[in-house]
């Protein structure tokens, strides 16, 4: 077995040890969240799964992009909620209910919507994209649906337990993935040099500020919920997003997909990290006054 198998092997075992870990720590109550409000879920099903590859559409059509760079954005633009997600939404301030929910609500859909949105696609590059969609609807059910369910079966068995093992599965998963990509990191930075000036900078980093304003808007009137589809709507599983690339067929080879989803990542942080510490100054203006009238009531009683 190669290096590069086994790196691989150990990605996607860290990919479904992470969705069984957030499924044993899930609750009945938070994974049925947002099917219990459908208008919630139609403006993040909204975001995520119409605007976003809609725009994408709008940047190849705009931009002369490279093949596997139009091809990264397009799996992209119909991944899941990465599994990780959840803890820096709530680090940020996000509901629990609402985070969780949003992440198993577009974990279960995605069996259906992803190869959907890709048949659209191929259908409106012609024959210059193409997709395996049932490669594509296996690799979803295998890495995502599967432990998913298995977790929140586990929770509703024996929730002590899984409340307990959830965590450490998590945290286990992520020791692995830190593992798996640091090698993978240092043997793809020359490609991902290679994509500078060519497009793909402009580009990803578009999709991403683009995610992140169409969240914020899409969010409704609670700030919290905001917060949450905004980093929901502009980071994408980029485990899924691989597996996407990796069964589309080009007239170009797509052998630097994986120098393209690093570009991503590595600009989801440059780009999102400002949006976090906005978020976190207005947090911190926003509950200073209310310390003081909370303060305030206090002496008054």
């Amino acid at each position: 077995m190669s290096f590069t198998t086994i790196i691989g092997v150990v990605i996607a075992v860290s990919v479904f040890m992470t969705v069984l870990g957030f499924g044993m720590r899930a609750t009945f109550t938070d994974a049925t969240y947002l099917f219990k409000n459908p208008a919630l879920l139609f403006r993040a099903l909204l975001g995520m799964n119409l605007i976003m590859p809609l725009f994408v559409g709008l940047l190849t059509w705009l931009f002369p992009l490279e093949p596997v760079v139009i091809i990264v954005l397009i799996a992209l633009s119909v991944s899941p909620v990465p599994p990780i997600l959840p803890g820096k939404a709530l680090k940020s301030g996000g509901r629990r209910s609402y985070t969780l929910g949003l992440l198993t609500a577009s974990s279960l859909l995605s069996v259906v919507l992803v190869p959907l949105t890709l048949e659209i696609f191929e259908r409106a590059f012609e024959q210059s994209v193409s997709f395996r969609v049932s490669d594509v609807a296996s690799t979803i059910f295998i890495g995502v649906i599967s432990p998913l369910l298995l977790g929140l079966s586990i929770r509703l068995g024996v929730p002590e337990l899984a409340e307990k093992g959830g965590g450490f599965i998590g945290r286990l998963a992520l020791v692995l993935l830190i593992a798996a990509m640091l090698p993978v990191v240092f043997v793809l930075l020359p490609a991902v040099w290679q994509l500078i000036g060519n497009g793909a900078v402009l580009a990803i980093a578009a999709f991403v500020i683009f995610g992140i304003t169409i969240g914020h808007v899409l969010g409704g009137p609670d700030p919290d919920d905001r917060t949450v589809l905004a980093l929901s709507v502009s980071k994408r599983h980029p485990g899924i997003a691989m597996a996407i690339a990796g069964v589309a067929t080009t007239a170009v080879g797509v052998t630097q997909a994986p120098a393209v989803i690093l570009l991503y990542l590595i600009l989801g942080v440059a780009v999102g990290g400002p949006y976090l510490k906005w978020l976190g100054r207005r947090s911190g203006e926003s509950q200073a006054p209310s310390s003081h009238r909370a303060v305030g009531t206090a002496q008054r009683l």
